[in-house]
This record gives structure tokens, C-alpha cells and sequence, in this order.
């Protein structure tokens, strides 16, 4: 627990408020991101539908936009198995909704549309380095019985290769 009387969120974060701001997946680039952090909140990319080439392009803008703290989501899950027999139960279910607001079903991507948390991706992040420095933000705050704590990306490295292990 922090020592500072400081709020938690900005002690912790290392922004002026304490806002985070949700990333939102599909409605939502690197811009509001910037604008957030740079006004004092934690802004946010959402990153699970991005392929590695997207994010990075999308890391460099953030890192080009602001200087301040960020955050960056992603999804941590096993892609479910295609099917094509559910995906025409579900897409006939929805003909009538489609038909009624002029939406053309074939536009719509078959499958999930988010993208696991794969070793490519850790690689990508931990090879950017601007990015991995305001990630961890490791200061004395972040200490634990005189050591460092973990980093965020080995954490999820470490979770990431267990699980392709298994």
C-alpha cells in the first residue's frame, strides 16, 4: 500500500487525476488515448483487436502523443475453435435485425475479432522500449521487501508461456 497521502490512483499511476479512461475496442484509436493522459487521467488503447502491424502503429502514435502515463489492454484468452455451423445459426438468428437497419450481413468478419494475447505481441511491447519504460514505471513506490516487483510484461510472459506449455 502506498505511504504517500497522496490519492491512490495518481501515487500508484503516476497521473495528476485519478481517471482511468476505458478503451474501447472498435470505436477507439491511439487519439483519445493521448488526449486522456495528456489532460492528467490514465488513458487507454484497447489493443485485442489490433494485429501485431496495428499496434505498433498505433504504440508509436501514443508514444509521439503524449509523454504522460498510459495503458494499454489486451484480451488474455483462448480463441474459440471455429465453427461454421454456429456462426450460420447465429448470423440467420440476426437476418431480420439485419435486414431492418441495412446492414450487409457479408460485411460482417466471421469469428471472435479479438485477438489472444500471444508471445508476437509480448515480443512487440517488450521490444518498444519507450513504451516499456512508462509501463512499469518503476520507482521506490513500487518495491516490495527491498526488491523489485515483477514487471507487468514478465508477469504475463511468464502466464503466456505456461500456458503454451500446457
Amino acid at each position: 500500500m502506498p505511504t504517500s497521502s497522496a490519492p491512490f490512483a495518481p501515487f500508484f499511476l503516476g497521473t495528476r487525476l485519478p481517471l482511468i479512461q476505458a478503451p474501447m475496442a472498435g470505436v477507439q484509436d491511439a487519439r483519445l488515448a493521448i488526449a486522456v493522459s495528456n489532460a492528467g487521467g490514465l488513458g487507454s488503447l484497447p489493443a485485442a483487436m489490433l494485429a501485431p502491424d496495428a499496434l505498433r502503429k498505433e504504440l508509436q502514435a501514443l508514444r509521439d502523443g503524449t509523454d504522460k502515463p498510459f495503458n494499454v489492454n489486451f484480451f488474455a484468452h483462448t480463441p474459440p475453435s471455429p465453427d461454421e455451423a454456429r456462426e450460420t445459426r447465429w448470423r440467420d438468428r440476426l437476418g431480420p435485425y439485419y435486414a431492418e437497419f441495412g446492414i450487409d450481413a457479408a460485411q460482417i468478419p466471421a469469428g471472435p475479432g479479438r485477438q489472444p494475447f500471444t508471445a508476437e505481441i509480448a515480443d512487440l511491447v517488450e521490444t518498444t522500449q519507450r513504451f516499456y519504460e512508462r509501463l512499469l514505471r518503476l520507482d521506490s513506490r513500487w518495491r516490495l521487501s527491498g526488491e523489485v516487483q515483477p514487471s507487468a510484461i514478465e508477469r504475463l510472459r511468464e502466464r503466456l508461456e505456461r500456458r503454451l506449455a500446457s
